[in-house]
């Protein structure tokens, strides 16, 4: 025999198993890290915008961003409950 089939038969002797058995992961919440940022302000731009909230889902490097004229709760509400749950694809 030739030196690499022997190489090859020694090498498929390996096991390639876990020591244990798998278990299967049921919750994704070691998945489900995301992150919020506000930047700015900025020279307002067209439309009075001066601010920028982009949302970041660190697992699937998603970004979605949307400028703003002001920050006020209800815009934070809006944002989050619509464009950013839809576009990444998580619940606040």
């Amino acid at each position: 025999m030739s030196k690499n089939v022997i190489a090859a038969r020694d090498v498929s002797t390996f096991i390639l198993l876990p020591p244990k058995a798998l278990k299967n992961q049921s919750s994704p919440l070691p998945f489900i890290w995301w992150g919020i940022d506000i930047l700015g302000p900025f020279p307002k731009a067209a439309g009075q915008v001066k601010f920028l909230v982009v949302a970041i889902d660190y697992f699937t490097k998603g970004i979605e961003a949307q400028a703003l004229a002001t920050i006020t709760a209800k815009n934070m509400e809006i944002l989050s409950s619509d464009k950013f749950s839809t576009g990444l694809g998580f619940r606040m």
